[in-house]
């Protein structure tokens, strides 16, 4: 009889975003490898290879407390700027809840993003996690594992 292992569940805080939460499963070592590769050069990458990491966070992606962003101003049919009520791209309003998925990633600055996924790549890659920012590390958001209840530094099961 073999032992199959259970698949991990990380609850995800950020340092440099106070109040994100980010429920996520873990990867394979092998996913995890590739994504990283690609990962940390996102803002270089190619459109497509941009949503091809952002199809695969968000379907490690279990929840998150994200809202929509403010509104950009867009043209009219006249070229006239206006804010919309509701977003051209994933048709919600300002402060909605984002959903976890990669549709509305789309929605969000890449800076912000890009942070969040090499957060949880750090962190399910078993990189060290501090728990507070010192600057050192480029602006990137460092986040903090823990519990439901906030007190384990350690994977969710």
């Amino acid at each position: 009889m073999g032992y199959k292992p259970a698949r991990k569940t990380y609850a995800l805080t950020y340092v440099d975003y106070p109040g994100l939460e980010v429920l996520m499963h873990g990867t394979t070592i092998g996913r995890l490898e590739a994504l990283g590769k690609l990962g940390a050069n996102i803002a270089s990458a190619t459109p497509e290879q941009q949503m091809s990491v952002f199809r695969f966070f968000a379907d490690k992606l279990i929840a998150w407390n994200v809202l929509h962003p403010e509104m950009e101003q867009v043209p009219d049919s006249n070229g006239v700027m206006y804010v919309p009520e509701l977003c051209p791209a994933c048709g919600l309003a300002e402060d909605d809840p984002l959903p976890a998925d990669a549709r509305a990633m789309g929605c969000l600055e890449l800076e912000f993003i890009t942070n969040v996924i090499k957060g949880w790549i750090e962190t399910i890659g078993g990189a060290s996690v501090p728990k507070v920012s010192n600057g050192s590390n480029g602006g990137m958001s460092t986040p903090t594992q823990t519990s439901q209840l906030g007190l384990l530094q350690s994977p969710l099961t």
